[in-house]
């Protein structure tokens, strides 16, 4: 086997050490996420608390990612949050849609419907998050 070189290992962490905080953080927000839809969905309609919980994690997802995943220092410019409300609102639709697959097409119950739903669009978050949204600008 090929040993790899400092370089390619620092270039191996710089992936991984975001990816693992953004999993550690996505997890805490997928709980409070279930949680609140699942309480709420007994007083307002399933689409409903599902989109008000979706929304209260997006809400901490960006003050947590932003400062401890991606280090992003000082407050936060307008174009970042607009691309961050670009990509939540994109992965809320995705989510929902996923949901009513899951839970109406195929009858599913609304924790199993939750469950397969939530890894695609974490997923699909963090890469759009990383690449897009907290990308490292250029020093001049």
């Amino acid at each position: 086997m090929a040993r790899m070189t400092a370089a390619a290992i620092a270039k191996l962490k710089e992936h991984i050490k975001p990816l693992v905080k953004f999993g550690i953080l996505g997890v805490s927000y997928t709980v409070i996420d279930f949680v609140v839809f699942y309480l709420l969905s007994f007083a307002i309609p399933e689409y409903l608390a599902k989109a008000a919980s979706f929304t209260l994690s997006v809400v901490n997802s960006f003050i947590w990612n932003r400062r401890w995943t991606f280090e992003r220092k000082g407050r936060a410019p307008k174009k970042e949050m607009i691309k961050f409300l670009l990509v939540n609102l994109l992965t809320l639709c995705i989510n929902l849609v996923m949901y009513w697959f899951w839970r109406d097409l195929l009858g599913l119950g609304k924790v199993w419907s939750f469950i397969l739903t939530a890894p695609f669009v974490t997923l699909t978050n963090y890469i759009l998050n990383r690449f897009w949204v907290f990308t490292k600008e250029k020093e001049a």
